[in-house]
């Protein structure tokens, strides 16, 4: 509701450095009132608490004033290609990953009670091996956002877009 009330909103800006510094005052305020709101009302993500969604709103308002700033009042468009790129395939990156986390989970490598899922075996044989679990994780995770960006840059220079 945020994002969008936000959206609205500039839609009706001049653009200009006036409506960044706007964003980054509300995003500034977000973050101290969910701060504040966190300390009788915890911020706990996987409840999604208001606490939680007021403080990374302001967050995300933060970064929608740094990219608005960056894109629209300076004019430095070039940076976000890649993120274009997989917005406008935000769809089906969203849908294709999440059909392959299940597939690699509720596939095992092997047979038997001790058999791990095809996630497991890639991320210890291939990630946590020679970098340890947190630095593994990462690595993994950034190797998934990039396989996912690679194909939704093939996506792209095919002008395949799934649209809803």
């Amino acid at each position: 509701m945020i994002g969008y009330l936000t959206g609205e909103w500039l839609k009706h800006q001049p653009i200009k450095s006036r409506t960044s510094l706007n964003l980054v005052i509300s995003g500034l305020s977000c973050l101290v009132v969910g701060y504040l709101w966190g300390l009788f009302f915890p911020i706990n993500k996987a409840l999604w608490t208001s606490s939680y969604v007021i403080f990374t709103a302001g967050w995300a308002l933060l970064l929608l004033a740094a990219c608005y700033e960056a894109i629209e009042v300076r004019g430095w468009q070039k940076w976000g290609h890649p993120f274009e790129v997989m917005g406008l395939n935000a769809i089906f990156i969203f849908v294709g990953s999440g059909f392959l986390a299940r597939l690699m989970i509720y596939n095992n490598i092997g047979s038997g009670e001790n058999a791990p899922n095809i996630k497991t075996w890639i991320y210890e044989q291939f990630f946590q091996s020679w970098s340890g679990s947190f630095n593994g994780s990462l690595i993994f995770a950034i190797v998934n956002v990039l396989f996912w960006w690679v194909i939704s840059d093939l996506m792209y220079r095919g002008s395949w877009f799934l649209k809803v």
